[in-house]
């Protein structure tokens, strides 16, 4: 005699592991000594239940800018759903120039199966603003070849980086 069995296999039977990484952002600009911040978005591209660790692949190129997650692993991510976490890096008060990029390659790999990474590029480009701003404490002054007249005036940086600056007359 000869019996026939059906069965279904449930789709998450064989676990399939996945992640993608995404960011709001890709690009910010940030001027010398400011603290900057990036949503980085990771999904769980799998059928199943996992965890994830997040790393810098370029740390020892940017270790000046004091690059730092707010979470370096997600644990317990349901298949088809993603945590948002935090990246965050301070621009270097010297040693940079205005328009200078920075590039970080932040990677997030798969701890059910350590070959499903992906990897998302955050730059940063620095904008460095140089300028002054001069009034006068009075408006007038009296004087003469005999009786110098004395003006006063106050000099401010409002650059975003350090200054000096001179007056000729």
């Amino acid at each position: 005699w000869t019996t026939t069995v059906q069965f279904t296999i449930p789709e998450n039977a064989v676990p399939v592991y996945g992640v993608s990484l995404d960011a709001s952002e890709v690009r910010l600009d940030g001027a010398p000594d400011e603290d900057l911040e990036f949503d980085v978005t990771v999904e769980n591209t799998g059928n199943s239940r996992d965890s994830f660790t997040l790393k810098l692949n370029n740390e020892n190129v940017v270790t000046n800018w004091n690059p730092r997650f707010s979470k370096r692993s997600i644990s317990n991510l349901d298949a088809g759903t993603s945590r948002t976490v935090q990246f965050f890096v301070s621009v270097p008060s010297s040693g940079m120039k205005n328009g200078d990029e920075t590039e970080f390659r932040i990677q997030a790999e798969s701890e059910g199966d350590s070959t499903k990474t992906d990897e998302l590029y955050l730059e940063v480009q620095v904008i460095i603003v140089y300028d002054v701003f001069i009034s006068a404490e009075d408006n007038s002054i009296t004087a003469s070849v005999e009786n110098e007249g004395i003006i006063r005036l106050t000099v401010e940086n409002i650059g975003n980086i350090d200054d000096d600056f001179t007056l000729s007359a």
